[in-house]
């Protein structure tokens, strides 16, 4: 399996169980924007740690297909998010399974 492969699958892995579980938690307890802030520092903290400290460790490399696919795909699931929560502040049950659906493609 290509290394950028597999070190997607294993970041997401690793630091998208407890986010998850947080998120299940508070919203079980009706705490939606925390759900929406847990979410969103969740995503800044791969990007800083899965795409720049390895960055910065590894130096410099060109961009390969994946690579910006990820990043892409990363920025679209942001904006899904945004606009899905601008209008009421906050997701309902069918705007979540989008997000999630959205996640596992």
């Amino acid at each position: 399996m290509p290394q950028p492969v597999l070190g997607t699958f294993v970041l997401a892995g690793l630091t998208g169980l407890p986010n998850s579980f947080t998120a299940i938690r508070l919203a079980r307890h009706g705490k939606g924007s925390a759900v929406i802030t847990e979410t969103f520092n969740s995503n800044t903290i791969n990007i800083l740690l899965g795409l720049a400290l390895p960055a910065l460790v590894l130096g410099q490399g060109a961009l390969n297909a994946l690579t910006l696919l990820d990043l892409l795909w990363l920025l679209i699931l942001t904006a899904v998010a945004v606009v899905l929560t601008a209008h009421a502040g906050k997701l309902t049950r069918r705007q979540g399974t989008l997000l999630i659906a959205l996640y596992l493609v």
